[in-house]
Protein backbone atom coordinates (compact mmCIF):
# COMPACT_ATOMS: atom_id res chain seq x y z
CA UNK A 1 0.00 0.00 0.00
CA UNK A 2 1.36 3.16 -0.37
CA UNK A 3 2.53 4.37 1.79
CA UNK A 4 1.24 3.72 5.18
CA UNK A 5 2.98 0.39 4.59
CA UNK A 6 6.40 2.07 4.03
CA UNK A 7 6.33 4.75 6.69
CA UNK A 8 5.72 4.91 10.43
CA UNK A 9 4.51 7.85 12.48
CA UNK A 10 5.41 8.29 16.12
CA UNK A 11 3.07 10.11 18.45
CA UNK A 12 4.19 11.74 21.69
CA UNK A 13 1.12 12.83 23.60
CA UNK A 14 0.64 14.65 26.89
CA UNK A 15 -2.95 15.26 27.94
CA UNK A 16 -3.86 18.89 28.42
CA UNK A 17 -7.10 20.78 28.77
CA UNK A 18 -8.23 22.78 25.73
CA UNK A 19 -6.34 22.91 22.44
CA UNK A 20 -4.01 20.04 21.62
CA UNK A 21 -0.78 21.34 20.08
CA UNK A 22 0.90 19.08 17.55
CA UNK A 23 4.43 18.98 16.16
CA UNK A 24 5.14 17.13 12.92
CA UNK A 25 8.51 15.45 12.37
CA UNK A 26 8.88 14.23 8.80
CA UNK A 27 7.39 15.29 5.50
CA UNK A 28 6.46 12.06 3.71
CA UNK A 29 3.12 10.64 2.63
CA UNK A 30 1.71 9.77 6.05
CA UNK A 31 2.88 13.04 7.61
CA UNK A 32 1.28 14.97 4.76
CA UNK A 33 -2.16 13.41 5.25
CA UNK A 34 -2.12 13.42 9.05
CA UNK A 35 -1.09 17.08 8.94
CA UNK A 36 -4.01 17.76 6.62
CA UNK A 37 -6.42 15.92 8.92
CA UNK A 38 -5.20 17.28 12.25
CA UNK A 39 -4.83 20.81 10.87
CA UNK A 40 -8.58 20.90 10.28
CA UNK A 41 -9.60 18.90 13.37
CA UNK A 42 -11.47 20.71 16.13
CA UNK A 43 -9.32 21.52 19.15
CA UNK A 44 -6.00 20.85 17.38
CA UNK A 45 -3.21 23.27 16.50
CA UNK A 46 -0.15 22.35 14.37
CA UNK A 47 2.69 24.08 16.25
CA UNK A 48 5.54 23.25 13.82
CA UNK A 49 6.87 20.82 11.22
CA UNK A 50 10.41 19.46 11.09
CA UNK A 51 12.23 17.24 8.60
CA UNK A 52 15.80 16.59 7.51
CA UNK A 53 14.54 16.99 3.94
CA UNK A 54 14.21 20.76 3.87
CA UNK A 55 12.62 20.85 0.43
CA UNK A 56 9.64 18.64 1.29
CA UNK A 57 9.49 20.12 4.81
CA UNK A 58 9.12 23.64 3.46
CA UNK A 59 6.57 22.51 0.89
CA UNK A 60 4.50 20.82 3.59
CA UNK A 61 4.69 23.84 5.88
CA UNK A 62 3.81 26.27 3.10
CA UNK A 63 0.89 24.16 1.84
CA UNK A 64 -0.74 23.99 5.27
CA UNK A 65 0.49 27.41 6.46
CA UNK A 66 2.23 26.08 9.57
CA UNK A 67 5.57 27.12 11.13
CA UNK A 68 8.84 25.45 10.12
CA UNK A 69 11.09 24.07 12.85
CA UNK A 70 14.84 24.37 12.38
CA UNK A 71 15.62 21.79 15.05
CA UNK A 72 14.12 18.59 16.39
CA UNK A 73 11.57 19.38 19.14
CA UNK A 74 11.97 23.18 18.98
CA UNK A 75 9.14 23.69 21.49
CA UNK A 76 7.06 21.44 23.76
CA UNK A 77 3.80 20.22 22.26
CA UNK A 78 1.04 17.92 23.42
CA UNK A 79 1.45 15.66 20.42
CA UNK A 80 4.40 15.01 18.12
CA UNK A 81 4.09 12.99 14.91
CA UNK A 82 7.40 11.59 13.67
CA UNK A 83 7.37 10.03 10.19
CA UNK A 84 10.16 7.52 9.65
CA UNK A 85 10.82 4.40 7.63
CA UNK A 86 9.53 1.26 9.38
CA UNK A 87 13.09 -0.02 9.73
CA UNK A 88 13.88 2.99 11.92
CA UNK A 89 11.11 2.46 14.47
CA UNK A 90 13.41 1.02 17.16
CA UNK A 91 16.12 3.65 16.71
CA UNK A 92 13.54 6.41 16.98
CA UNK A 93 12.17 4.93 20.19
CA UNK A 94 15.70 4.92 21.56
CA UNK A 95 16.00 8.68 20.93
CA UNK A 96 12.75 9.64 22.60
CA UNK A 97 12.70 10.55 26.33
CA UNK A 98 11.28 8.02 28.74
CA UNK A 99 8.53 10.33 29.95
CA UNK A 100 6.97 10.74 26.52
CA UNK A 101 3.85 8.88 25.44
CA UNK A 102 4.62 7.23 22.11
CA UNK A 103 2.75 5.52 19.29
CA UNK A 104 3.79 4.57 15.77
CA UNK A 105 1.87 3.83 12.59
CA UNK A 106 3.00 0.56 11.06
CA UNK A 107 1.30 -2.50 9.67
CA UNK A 108 4.29 -4.76 10.29
CA UNK A 109 6.25 -3.62 13.35
CA UNK A 110 5.11 -5.68 16.35
CA UNK A 111 4.75 -3.77 19.59
CA UNK A 112 5.80 -6.76 21.70
CA UNK A 113 9.07 -7.17 19.75
CA UNK A 114 10.27 -3.63 20.32
CA UNK A 115 12.58 -2.58 23.15
CA UNK A 116 10.45 0.13 24.74
CA UNK A 117 11.72 2.37 27.52
CA UNK A 118 8.62 4.58 27.53
CA UNK A 119 5.84 3.69 29.97
CA UNK A 120 3.19 4.40 27.36
CA UNK A 121 3.84 3.07 23.86
CA UNK A 122 1.28 2.25 21.22
CA UNK A 123 0.29 1.86 17.60
CA UNK A 124 -1.68 4.41 15.57
CA UNK A 125 -2.03 2.72 12.17
CA UNK A 126 -4.14 4.23 9.37
CA UNK A 127 -5.04 1.47 6.92
CA UNK A 128 -4.87 3.35 3.66
CA UNK A 129 -2.66 3.95 0.65
CA UNK A 130 -1.28 7.48 0.84
CA UNK A 131 0.13 9.58 -1.97
CA UNK A 132 1.24 12.98 -0.81
CA UNK A 133 -1.07 15.33 -2.71
CA UNK A 134 -3.87 12.90 -3.61
CA UNK A 135 -6.85 13.72 -1.35
CA UNK A 136 -7.96 10.99 1.07
CA UNK A 137 -11.13 11.11 3.16
CA UNK A 138 -9.68 10.19 6.55
CA UNK A 139 -13.15 10.02 8.06
CA UNK A 140 -13.62 6.55 6.54
CA UNK A 141 -10.04 5.30 6.97
CA UNK A 142 -9.69 2.51 9.57
CA UNK A 143 -7.36 3.56 12.40
CA UNK A 144 -6.04 0.52 14.27
CA UNK A 145 -4.94 1.06 17.86
CA UNK A 146 -2.70 -0.99 20.16
CA UNK A 147 -0.97 0.10 23.36
CA UNK A 148 1.00 -1.12 26.35
CA UNK A 149 -1.87 -0.26 28.71
CA UNK A 150 -5.66 -0.20 28.28
CA UNK A 151 -5.74 3.40 29.50
CA UNK A 152 -3.26 4.56 26.88
CA UNK A 153 -5.12 2.67 24.16
CA UNK A 154 -8.21 4.71 25.03
CA UNK A 155 -6.19 7.94 24.78
CA UNK A 156 -4.99 6.99 21.31
CA UNK A 157 -8.52 6.07 20.29
CA UNK A 158 -9.70 9.53 21.30
CA UNK A 159 -7.03 11.13 19.10
CA UNK A 160 -7.89 8.88 16.17
CA UNK A 161 -11.57 9.73 16.53
CA UNK A 162 -10.70 13.33 15.70
CA UNK A 163 -9.81 12.03 12.23
CA UNK A 164 -11.97 8.98 11.59
CA UNK A 165 -15.26 7.35 12.51
CA UNK A 166 -13.68 3.92 11.98
CA UNK A 167 -11.37 3.35 14.98
CA UNK A 168 -10.76 0.01 16.67
CA UNK A 169 -8.18 -1.81 18.75
CA UNK A 170 -6.14 -4.56 17.07
CA UNK A 171 -3.11 -6.50 18.29
CA UNK A 172 0.21 -6.83 16.46
CA UNK A 173 -0.49 -10.27 14.99
CA UNK A 174 -3.87 -9.22 13.60
CA UNK A 175 -2.37 -6.01 12.22
CA UNK A 176 0.46 -7.93 10.56
CA UNK A 177 -1.99 -10.27 8.82
CA UNK A 178 -4.12 -7.32 7.76
CA UNK A 179 -1.01 -5.68 6.32
CA UNK A 180 -0.36 -8.77 4.16
CA UNK A 181 -3.93 -8.62 2.88
CA UNK A 182 -3.51 -4.90 2.20
CA UNK A 183 -0.44 -5.58 0.05
CA UNK A 184 -2.43 -8.05 -2.06
CA UNK A 185 -5.49 -5.84 -2.38
CA UNK A 186 -3.69 -2.54 -2.99
CA UNK A 187 -0.03 -2.78 -3.96
CA UNK A 188 -0.33 -5.89 -6.13
CA UNK A 189 -3.57 -4.75 -7.76
CA UNK A 190 -2.03 -1.37 -8.57
CA UNK A 191 1.00 -3.05 -10.15
CA UNK A 192 -1.26 -5.25 -12.29
CA UNK A 193 -3.06 -2.11 -13.46
CA UNK A 194 0.31 -0.65 -14.40
CA UNK A 195 1.23 -3.76 -16.39
CA UNK A 196 -2.11 -3.64 -18.20
CA UNK A 197 -1.49 0.01 -19.06
CA UNK A 198 2.01 -0.77 -20.36
CA UNK A 199 0.65 -3.62 -22.50
CA UNK A 200 -1.81 -1.25 -24.19
CA UNK A 201 0.67 1.62 -24.50
CA UNK A 202 3.09 -0.56 -26.45
CA UNK A 203 0.26 -1.36 -28.87
CA UNK A 204 -1.03 2.25 -29.12
CA UNK A 205 -4.39 1.43 -27.52
CA UNK A 206 -5.84 4.03 -25.12
CA UNK A 207 -5.68 2.75 -21.53
CA UNK A 208 -8.71 4.83 -20.52
CA UNK A 209 -10.86 2.20 -22.23
CA UNK A 210 -10.22 0.05 -19.14
CA UNK A 211 -11.60 2.59 -16.67
CA UNK A 212 -15.26 1.43 -16.71
CA UNK A 213 -14.09 -2.17 -16.31
CA UNK A 214 -11.81 -1.29 -13.37
CA UNK A 215 -14.61 0.63 -11.65
CA UNK A 216 -17.06 -2.24 -12.13
CA UNK A 217 -14.51 -4.77 -10.86
CA UNK A 218 -14.09 -2.88 -7.59
CA UNK A 219 -17.84 -2.29 -7.24
CA UNK A 220 -18.70 -5.96 -7.71
CA UNK A 221 -15.93 -7.16 -5.41
CA UNK A 222 -17.27 -4.90 -2.66
CA UNK A 223 -20.92 -5.79 -3.29
CA UNK A 224 -20.72 -9.52 -4.02
CA UNK A 225 -17.38 -10.44 -2.48
CA UNK A 226 -14.33 -11.29 -4.63
CA UNK A 227 -15.10 -15.03 -4.73
CA UNK A 228 -18.51 -14.56 -6.33
CA UNK A 229 -17.42 -11.64 -8.52
CA UNK A 230 -14.59 -13.56 -10.24
CA UNK A 231 -14.86 -13.90 -14.02
CA UNK A 232 -12.49 -14.41 -16.96
CA UNK A 233 -10.84 -17.30 -18.83
CA UNK A 234 -9.25 -18.89 -15.75
CA UNK A 235 -12.60 -18.91 -13.94
CA UNK A 236 -14.18 -20.57 -17.00
CA UNK A 237 -11.21 -22.96 -17.43
CA UNK A 238 -10.87 -21.65 -21.00
CA UNK A 239 -7.48 -23.16 -21.86
CA UNK A 240 -7.47 -22.03 -25.48
CA UNK A 241 -7.83 -18.37 -24.50
CA UNK A 242 -5.23 -18.73 -21.75
CA UNK A 243 -2.66 -20.20 -24.15
CA UNK A 244 -3.41 -17.50 -26.73
CA UNK A 245 -2.82 -14.80 -24.11
CA UNK A 246 0.47 -16.38 -23.01
CA UNK A 247 1.72 -16.50 -26.59
CA UNK A 248 1.04 -12.78 -27.02
CA UNK A 249 2.51 -11.46 -23.77
CA UNK A 250 5.54 -9.85 -25.37
CA UNK A 251 7.33 -7.57 -22.93
CA UNK A 252 5.18 -8.52 -19.95
CA UNK A 253 6.00 -11.14 -17.27
CA UNK A 254 4.30 -14.37 -18.34
CA UNK A 255 5.01 -15.88 -14.93
CA UNK A 256 2.61 -13.42 -13.27
CA UNK A 257 -0.16 -14.30 -15.71
CA UNK A 258 0.50 -18.02 -15.20
CA UNK A 259 0.68 -17.85 -11.39
CA UNK A 260 -2.54 -15.88 -11.03
CA UNK A 261 -4.29 -18.06 -13.61
CA UNK A 262 -3.33 -21.23 -11.73
CA UNK A 263 -4.41 -19.70 -8.44
CA UNK A 264 -7.85 -18.85 -9.86
CA UNK A 265 -8.24 -22.32 -11.36
CA UNK A 266 -7.29 -23.92 -8.06
CA UNK A 267 -9.76 -21.74 -6.16
CA UNK A 268 -12.66 -22.84 -8.34
CA UNK A 269 -11.62 -26.45 -9.04
CA UNK A 270 -13.88 -27.94 -6.35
Amino acid sequence: MMNAIQYSVFIIYNSTVGVTTVGIIGSGNVAWHLTRGLNSAAGVEIAWVYSRNHTTRDELAHFFDVPVAGTLLPAPTDLVLICVNDDSVQSMLDLLPEETNVAYTSGTVSLEKLHVKQKNCGVFYPLQSFTRKAPVDLENVPFLIEATTPEYALELEQIAQKLSTNVRQMNSEQRRQLHIAAVFSNNFVNHLLFLAQEHLKDRHIPAELLQPLIAETIRKAAELGPFHAQSGPARRFDEQTIQTHLSELHGLPKEIYSLITESIKKTYST
